[in-house]
């Protein structure tokens, strides 16, 4: 879960978690990278690592506080629970706990 102002900078944090997930499905292992360090690595890419890369984001809860909100109530829902856990892996501490607490200023 990446939690931000402003969807566009949502999805560019949640670019360190992408990475990481996808790089981990193939066995690499790596410190987390920036998320500028994200999307230089994407632009060497191929275009179909680039469009799992953007599917492995797309597959995430990503966004502003009330569309993190909707999407885990949507879970929440459709999956029948009284509880979600959540995890947000950013490289900047700062904006770690920045997500969370706009998701809980947002409840």
């Amino acid at each position: 879960m990446i939690c931000a102002e402003t969807q566009e900078e949502a999805r560019h944090v949640a670019g360190t978690a992408a990475w990481r997930k996808m790089m981990a499905g193939r066995g690499a292992k790596e410190p987390l990278l920036s998320p500028e360090e994200v999307e230089q690595r994407r632009r060497q890419l191929s275009p179909g690592d680039q469009a799992e890369l953007d599917a492995t984001r797309d597959a995430m809860v990503v966004g502003t506080p009330e569309q993190c909100w909707e999407q885990f109530h949507a879970f929440a829902r459709d999956y029948q629970l009284d509880e979600l856990g959540l995890v947000t892996v950013t490289h900047s501490f700062a904006d770690r706990i920045n997500s969370y607490r706009l998701l809980a200023e947002a409840r």
